[in-house]
């Protein structure tokens, strides 16, 4: 499941969502995340729920941001 939701950050980044992932994803910086907030979207195929995440991300430099994905 966490490898689902790291492909699918990854996603994301790759459509734009934060230009602090995609500077992340692309010098290849491990960065820690932490859930700030979890809200449901509605419901997806195949009985899966589409979920909205609100993170703290914390890059090796010790700079925080926050972003919702």
């Amino acid at each position: 499941m966490i490898q689902k939701i790291i492909t699918s950050l990854g996603m994301l980044v790759k459509q734009g969502s934060s230009p602090e992932l995609a500077d992340i994803a692309q010098t290849g910086e491990k960065g820690l995340a932490k859930v700030l907030d979890v809200e449901p979207l509605g419901m997806a195929e195949y009985g899966k729920v589409q979920l909205q995440l609100t993170l703290a991300v914390t890059k090796p430099n010790g700079e925080t941001f926050k972003v919702t994905v």
